[in-house]
């Protein structure tokens, strides 16, 4: 086998491009497998691992390890939410109307060709006199986070709030922590 400075530089770049795609390929490989893994691991935390401690009618274990270190599980409650175009209207009135109006956030989206950036940074300036027409949207939202967070401390509450408005589906969480 020849050294590497004896090597033509298309055989060095044959070569090179050749290991590129069997790394190529080992990152897909390991992507599809934590793919997996995290699909597996999503199942135990929000099904198995949840319904077993409701049949044992357990809110919190502490159970050993192989090594012998403590295991704590604690079963929480959590909650999804989501503003969908559907219920986007009637679900930002209820905010406003039932005092929670500071959640929503006005958006103001310019959308513009990539041949028309110069023109896009004078508009910026000078937004209100001169945008074009089409070009300005204007969109009320309230941030997935927010919403969520509002949406839990809510129901923990015991506070209502419209399911429908908001889409919200609920779920246990079992995570086994150490220590």
């Amino acid at each position: 086998m020849k050294k590497e400075e004896e090597l033509t530089p298309l055989k060095r770049l044959t070569t090179m491009a050749r290991i590129a795609a069997r790394y190529e390929e080992a990152v897909e490989g390991k992507d599809a497998e934590m793919k997996a893994l995290k699909k597996k691991l999503l199942n135990l935390h929000q099904v198995d691992l949840p319904e077993l401690m409701d049949e044992l009618e357990l809110v919190e274990i502490t159970v050993r390890d192989e090594d012998g270190s403590a295991l704590r599980l604690t079963s929480e409650r959590k909650y999804d939410s989501k503003i969908t175009d559907g219920t986007r209207d009637a679900a930002l009135r209820w905010l406003t109307e039932n005092g929670f109006g500071g959640l929503i956030k006005t958006e103001l989206v310019l959308s513009f060709d990539r041949d028309h950036r110069d023109e896009a940074g004078a508009i910026a300036s000078r937004l209100r006199e001169e945008s074009p027409e089409g070009a300005m949207a204007l969109k009320e939202t309230v941030h997935a986070g927010t919403l969520k967070a509002f949406v839990a401390e809510r129901l923990q509450a015991n506070e209502s709030v419209p399911f429908d408005l908001f889409n919200i589906h609920t779920y246990s969480m079992v995570k086994p922590k150490k220590g």
